[in-house]
């Protein structure tokens, strides 16, 4: 007689996770329902699916589909759904709200794929216990874990242990597993079923002795001893430390030459921790502090010297160097030694400011110049003999005329800070230089027998301005400043 294997129900929250740990090897599946996470059920193995559109940039008002760029409001399955919101705009029947259904595909484009258990339906009621000899539906590979049958109160699925032949059996119900239990197994199928709390619950296969000892007071690797040597190997490292297990709790052990402070072992011999100490030598202002066997010392910073309990700078003007010696008239203590600020390549203004070249010089401490423009200008260095502009700038040639920001060639006049004046162009107007001869008229240049009007040059056959142009002798400007008229 066939034998049937009959569990005790563990409850819906179990049932498919033993469902999927027990009906699916080597990463087999049936449908998406039966792998985890993020993976689908792709050729009969579970696996994460590509993206098209990993990588695809589209331009404003397009969205990536299938890995090509469409109008955001497309809708090629006439759904009513634009692409931008149908996880597949080829089938009318997949759309955001449609109906879930078991196909391996995401119906209702909420990025699920067969959830909700629609490749797992209800069980149907049987009128007898279910078995081979009284099957509800076929039993066989191509029917387990799909379907079940209930009975008695107990659900029934299609499936084989351990490769026995196919037969109907019920999972076991009401048996939580816990760390107090993971070395149990399951009664009626002692070789099926055990409790794994570091595999995640209820697992296939026989108890296994070679996992490693944990530090919590239970029996882990199931070989009927307790916390025994390795436990301690679960336990946290800490530096300076030695793990023990006592009690089912991680303890420490400081190693020598270093003392317990707090959670951590300390070395005696660092400043941070000298002698038993758990705080750090104090040291005075300008010193170092240091742990001599097992005492706290220090010693003073270079530039200083020790005083008792506290460290003096040798390093202004009353008390400079080695020697501490006050400073002459003038000269400022810069690293231990007096210099001259004004004219101190090294020191240029304020001490270690070092001009860049090895031959700079220090223009009065407001900075350096290379000797290749050895003239101090403010903000500025020109050649040597070269002539420093009050805006900052030099101009090459002593007899330059600084102009603005640049200089006018000798012999010339700077017009308004912009504009060189030559000898045929000597007259300064606003827009630029006027030629000989001529004068300025607001913002041009008219010849010097020209009438001077607001918006123009007169000329002497027509010496009457009016507005843009002007009137003939004998007229005058009329009609708002448009036209001429006689007198």
């Amino acid at each position: 007689m066939k034998r049937t294997v009959s569990y005790i129900g563990l409850g819906a929250a179990f049932l498919l996770q033993a469902l999927s740990l027990s009906c699916s090897s080597g990463g087999g599946c049936k449908n998406d329902a039966d792998c985890p996470g993020l993976e689908r059920c792709l050729d009969g193995s579970c696996k994460l699916p590509t993206d098209p559109c990993a990588g695809v940039s589209c331009p404003p008002g397009q969205v990536c589909a299938k890995g090509q760029c469409l109008p955001a409001g497309t809708d090629s399955d006439g759904d009513g759904f634009s692409v931008q919101n149908d996880c597949d705009d080829d089938d009318a029947a997949i759309h955001p709200g449609a109906a879930e259904r078991c196909n391996q595909k995401d119906d209702d484009c909420d990025g699920k794929t067969d959830e909700e258990g629609v490749c797992h339906p209800p069980c149907s009621p049987a009128a007898e216990l279910p078995s081979q000899a009284n099957p509800p539906f076929p039993c066989d590979e191509r029917t387990a874990c799909d379907l079940c049958a209930s009975f008695a109160g107990q659900e029934y699925f299609c499936r084989s242990i351990q490769g026995e032949p196919f037969d109907f059996v019920a999972l076991p119900d009401g048996a939580a597993c816990v760390p107090a239990r993971q070395c149990q197994r399951m009664r009626c199928a002692s070789s099926v079923l055990h409790c794994s709390v570091s595999g995640g619950g209820w697992v296939e296969g026989d108890i296994p002795t070679s996992e490693s000892e944990v530090c919590d007071g239970l029996d882990n690797d199931c070989d009927g001893n307790r916390d025994e040597a390795g436990a301690e190997q679960s336990c946290a490292p800490r530096e300076g430390a030695r793990a023990l297990c006592v009690a089912g709790q991680c303890a420490y052990q400081c190693l020598p030459g270093r003392h317990e402070c707090g959670e951590r072992c300390l070395p005696d011999d660092a400043v941070e921790s000298c002698g038993e100490r758990c705080d750090p030598c104090p040291a005075p202002a300008n010193a170092t502090a240091l742990c001599v066997g097992g005492r706290c010392e220090f010693e003073c910073q270079s530039g200083y010297v020790r005083q008792v309990d506290r460290c003096s700078a040798c390093v202004t003007n009353d008390f400079c160097g080695t020697s501490c010696e006050p400073c002459a008239s003038g000269l400022e203590c810069c690293t231990s030694s007096c210099v001259n600020l004004a004219s101190d390549p090294q020191n240029c203004g304020a001490c270690n400011a070092r001009c860049s070249g090895a031959d700079d010089i220090c223009c009065g401490g407001e900075g350096c110049c290379p000797s290749t423009h050895p003239t101090c200008c403010p903000g500025s260095c020109c050649v040597a003999g070269g002539l420093c502009c009050p805006d900052g700038g030099c101009c090459a040639s002593p007899n330059n005329v600084c102009c603005g920001p640049g200089c006018c060639p000798d012999g010339t006049s700077c017009c308004n800070a912009q504009y060189c004046c030559t000898s045929d162009r000597p007259t300064c107007c606003p827009n630029g230089c006027c030629p000989a001869g001529n004068q300025c008229c607001g913002q041009y240049c008219c010849a010097a027998s020209d009438t001077c009007c607001p918006e123009t040059c007169c000329p002497p056959e027509y010496p009457v301005c009016c507005g843009a142009g002007c009137c003939p002798a004998g007229y005058a400007c009329c009609q708002n400043n448009t036209a001429c008229c006689p007198v």
